[in-house]
């Protein structure tokens, strides 16, 4: 949850709907409305009800708004100020989209708690961002989804899930118990744009296996598909992660087997540059704090061990 969305939840909450609030922020009523969107995936919990008049707070949301009002003032005073109150160091590291819901925030919390003089801030984006970052000197290391040219980066396995489906349960591909990338063939597919490596992977097992979507859907960000999914308007490709928080109505998840198809993240780092210091002590504690925490990351009943 960052200040956008922070003002964005409290504007429609105040508004009681997502146009007047738009306005007020000078936004797309559509941009704001996958703001919400992506809030309440993050959160587990609905925050708004929706109808043709407008939308109702849910309980959740009542409760929530008077400590966000808080939260984004303090965040606003923080903005403000000319130098960070900490003193700390920031190290900055990319992220593909999805990266801290996958690990959790005690991730960041666990490094800054070890090295009190850092202040660990990750930009979750597209893996081409990540690229373009570690390419520009503007970070020394970040996470990457595969496949990695290993030829530019150092690279290390950091987190591997499943892909699948996210069908609506009027689909017959929703009573299934696995799927394989050909059972879609002739469907309309929703999947994350080819700024994301996993487009790139999926379609090459698209290709190999001969499947002709009658639609490819590109979105910016997963939860535009499981929304086109609960709808019956696609299908859509995803991780077991995401879909497990994202996804809601009438829907099932189903897994696709496929052992050379999954979405691997890597720790990449410039293969030609040496890190420095905090970079170094970051690229140590990623990889520690992955091997001791494997067994209580997300777990579901078809990921990968």
């Amino acid at each position: 949850m960052d200040l956008q969305s922070l003002r964005a939840f409290c504007a429609v909450y105040e508004a009681g709907g997502i146009s007047k609030a738009s306005k007020g922020l000078y936004v797309s009523q559509q941009g704001l409305s996958k703001t919400i969107i992506k809030l309440e995936a993050e959160l587990g919990k609905p925050l708004f009800t929706r109808s043709h008049q407008g939308v109702e707070p849910t309980a959740y949301a009542r409760a929530l708004y008077p400590k966000a009002t808080k939260l984004a003032a303090i965040l606003d005073s923080l903005e403000d100020e000319p130098e960070p109150l900490s003193g700390r160091v920031v190290l900055n590291v990319a992220a593909p989209a999805g990266f801290i819901m996958s690990v959790g925030l005690d991730f960041i919390s666990d490094f800054e708690s070890a090295h009190p003089g850092i202040e660990l801030a990750i930009d979750e984006c597209s893996d081409l961002r990540v690229a373009e970052l570690l390419a520009s000197g503007a970070i020394e290391v970040g996470f990457m989804a595969g496949p990695v040219d290993r030829a530019r980066y150092r690279a290390e396995l950091f987190i591997r899930h499943r892909h699948v489906v996210v069908v609506n349960n009027a689909d017959p591909l929703s009573q299934r118990e696995r799927l394989a990338f050909s059972d879609l063939d002739g469907k309309v597919v929703a999947l994350m744009s080819r700024s994301y490596a996993p487009y790139g992977n999926i379609i090459g097992q698209f290709l190999k296996e001969g499947v002709a979507p009658k639609k490819l859907i590109e979105t910016g960000e997963g939860y535009a598909g499981f929304h086109l999914a609960a709808d019956n308007e696609a299908v859509c490709v995803s991780t077991d992660k995401h879909a497990s928080i994202g996804a809601r109505g009438d829907v099932s998840i189903v897994p696709v087997y496929d052992e050379y198809c999954s979405w691997d993240v890597y720790l990449v780092s410039n293969a030609d540059e040496a890190l420095g210091g905090d970079a170094r002590e970051f690229e140590t504690y990623a990889l520690a704090w992955v091997r001791e925490h494997e067994n209580r990351l997300f777990t579901w009943e078809h990921s990968i061990r």
